[in-house]
């Protein structure tokens, strides 16, 4: 069996665009399940509001700081093959006033590294890390979640690819990009056609791993 952990947002929690409190049935962790197989195992691991490393508390919810989360939860899953991420949107929102730069760093530092020291003693196995570049975020995000976005929000989410995909080359893990992953009606939720997307993406580049095998 080989296992897949898919590590994100809403996104990956399968929000549906303009009614977050719904849940898409079609989320691309189900899509790529059916795509794969039964010699596959996707296992979804996502929660609303996460963040790559940035403490961001909710009543009743709980922290959304994800590196909290991130390393338990490879442990419990443990062994894995690979690791999809996909975080850094959240991190946009104005109260963190935060660069593409420091993302970038909290990924590789939080997120990659520890697969390169301390993870090497407490995993059975190291997984292939899928970076995945997150969608970019439209204008309707400044309507729609006014409180937490700005015009400037989304000029940086549109420089999402090209720091992804240089975070993926300097670390030697596999890249998606965020091409035709388009934001529904809130401005920050994938529609439906985008988790399908998605999910083809991801089918496509492991099933090419395992070809090599």
């Amino acid at each position: 069996m080989i296992k897949i952990l898919c590590y994100g947002d809403s996104n990956t929690w399968g929000a549906v665009s303009g009614d977050t409190s719904k849940r898409y049935d079609l989320r691309y962790t189900k899509v790529l399940q059916s795509l794969l197989g039964s010699d596959f195992e996707v296992i979804e691991e996502g929660q609303s509001s996460r963040t790559t490393n940035l403490d961001d508390f909710k009543l009743s919810k709980g922290n959304r700081n994800g590196y909290k989360y991130f390393i338990p939860c490879l442990c419990s899953h443990n062994p894995i093959d690979y690791v999809v991420i996909i975080l850094g949107i959240n991190d946009l929102k104005t109260k963190f006033n935060r660069s593409l730069d420091e993302i970038y760093k909290a990924l590789e530092e939080n997120y990659i590294l520890p697969f390169k020291t301390y993870l090497k003693e407490s995993l059975s196995k190291i997984p292939q890390i899928i970076i995945v570049a997150p969608n970019i975020i439209t204008k309707d995000v400044c309507i729609n979640f006014s409180e937490h976005y700005n015009e400037e929000s989304v000029e940086k989410s549109k420089d999402f690819n090209k720091v992804y995909k240089r975070l993926a080359k300097n670390n030697n893990c596999l890249f998606i990009d965020n091409e035709n992953l388009i934001a529904g009606i809130d401005g920050v939720h994938l529609t439906i056609e985008s988790h399908k997307i998605l999910a083809e993406k991801l089918y496509n580049l492991i099933k090419k791993e395992e070809d090599k095998k």
